[in-house]
Order: C-alpha cells, then structure tokens, then sequence
C-alpha cells in the first residue's frame, strides 16, 4: 500500500513539473525520436503560437495526456496537424488546436544554443520535408504499380487487389513508461486487448499466405 501511495505520488509531481515547465516556455525533450536536431536531455525554448500561424517544418510541443511531446508538422489541415518524427520516418501524429503549447524555437544542449533561424536548422527542415515529399511520391508510385499489376493477373475487375505485405502486431504490452510515447495508454490500458488471441491469428493466415 505504502509502494502504490509513493507512485501515485511521484506521478502527480512529475506531471506537475512537466506542466510548470510547459507554461514556462521552456521544456526538456526526451528520447531519440528527433534525432540528430534533437538529442535526449536538450532543453528548448518554446514560443506561444496561433495555430493558424503553424507551417509545415515548425517544432511543436504539444499536450498528449501528461506528456508534452515535440515533433514536427509536416501538414496543416483546417482543424489538425499531421505530424511525424525526423528519426522515425513514416511514423504520423496528429494533434488539435486546444493541445498546442507552443512552437520551438531554439535548443540548448552543452550550454551551446542553436537557433529556429540558424542556416543549419532550417537545412534540417528543408531536407526534412524534401524527404517526406519524396516518400510520398514512392508510396504512391509502389501503390500505382502494384494496382496495375494485379489488374494484369487477376483482371479489370479485381476490386480488392490484396496487399504486398502483412505486418502483424501480437502483442501491443510494453514495460517501459516514456513520457514522448504516444502509445503509453494502448500499453497499460484495459480497453485494447494485450495480446492477439490465437483464433484471430489463424483467420489471417490465408491471407498472409497470398500477399506479395
């Protein structure tokens, strides 16, 4: 009993913290999923901004549960951004208006600080957001030719062409509680099942013998 109460109390001091530091403009980034921009540890400067004003290649900080991850946008939509992380391509996120705090501009790492402004910052994000241009462009590509060619085998009429591979999750359980992870609640929660149950698993094998 004393153990749990000393946890509850230790994770409501951490959000506390976190929240603090979020209010104030400046917060510690966690984890590698921004690397080499953004290392473990490196502190950053946040700026308040409308979210309007957000363009793709922006930083932002943002509130997930309590959590403050920093990621970056790569699409501005009307009501949500569509983001992604520098060292996790492929990877998206999304996030709303009301959980925006704010956006990076500068990092200090060492005692040395780089600035949004800095020609290697923003030769960063120009190679950041050329590379997600191009993984688009690819996707989109394979997906085309892959279209075509099972029209080719399996005819005009083919409406479901099935997939070129098959990626299966079994168990989704994880024993670590990073603060950058967007999955913590999918991980610890009770509304997901843990592990994928054994008959689902045999429905897919037809199809797992078929894909390409």
């Amino acid at each position: 009993m004393q153990a749990d109460r000393s946890a509850i109390a230790a994770n409501v001091a951490n959000e506390l913290q976190l929240f603090e530091a979020a209010r104030s403009g400046r917060v510690l980034f966690h984890g590698n999923s921004m690397e080499p921009l953004l290392e473990d540890g490196d502190a950053l400067l946040l700026e308040p901004v409308r979210f309007e004003d957000v363009r793709p290649g922006d930083l932002v900080t943002y509130r997930l549960d309590e959590r403050f991850p920093t990621l970056r946008v790569l699409r501005v939509r009307r009501s949500h951004l569509f983001l992604g992380a520098d060292n996790w391509p492929g990877r998206r996120f999304r996030t709303w208006p009301e959980h925006l705090l704010g956006r990076v501009v500068a990092r200090t790492r060492a005692g040395r600080t780089l600035s949004a402004s800095s020609s290697a910052w923003r030769a960063r994000t120009a190679w950041v957001l050329a590379r997600n241009r191009v993984g688009k462009w690819a996707f989109r590509a394979r997906r085309r030719a892959r279209l075509a060619w099972e029209r080719g085998t399996h005819g005009a009429d083919e409406r479901y062409p099935k997939p070129p591979n098959v990626q299966i999750n079994l168990s989704s359980r994880c024993n670590l509680a990073c603060r950058m992870c967007p999955y913590l609640a999918i991980h610890s929660g009770d509304s997901v099942p843990n592990v994928l149950s054994a008959e689902s698993f045999e429905k897919l094998l037809p199809l797992v013998a078929e894909v390409g």
